[in-house]
């Protein structure tokens, strides 16, 4: 059975600022401190969770 991970890498060569900024804005919208900031990334994860069934590393906070 051939291996079903996939190497993210190598489908997302090029990164995209705006999108990355956009989504850093929409999940630390109103945090004000590094805690909330914290809590906002730890939420957002568990949001991710529920949308991509498969395990997910996360590589840069």
């Amino acid at each position: 059975m051939p291996n079903k991970l996939i190497d993210v890498t190598k489908r997302f060569k090029d990164t995209d600022p705006e999108r990355e900024e956009r989504i850093r804005d929409e999940i630390i919208v109103d945090a004000y401190g590094d805690e909330e900031v914290i809590s906002s990334w730890y939420y957002y994860s568990g949001r991710l969770e529920l949308l991509v069934p498969q395990p997910v590393i996360i590589v840069k906070i």
